[in-house]
């Protein structure tokens, strides 16, 4: 059984589609799991003359180990000032 040049390249367009819907599924996935990874190793404060650095740490609500794109920065900036 032959095909027709035009079933043979519909068939390679689709297949190609195919293979860039995986790829691109494939990505996201490793990219979600890349930033879960992330997590907070230190902090340090830096500019205080008159508070504790440790008095502005407990303050923010950021504690090491919590997942860095989870942390709302407006709120903890909200919490220090």
């Amino acid at each position: 059984m032959t095909y027709s040049r035009a079933e043979r390249t519909s068939f390679g367009k689709m297949l190609g589609f195919f293979v860039v819907i995986g790829f691109l599924f494939f990505a996201c996935h490793e990219a979600l799991q890349w930033q879960n990874s992330l997590r907070i190793e230190s902090i340090r404060v830096k500019g205080t003359r008159i508070v504790n650095p440790q008095a502005v740490i407990a303050q923010c609500g950021v504690h090491v180990g919590d997942a860095l794109y989870g942390i709302d920065l407006f709120a903890a900036k909200r919490r220090v000032m």
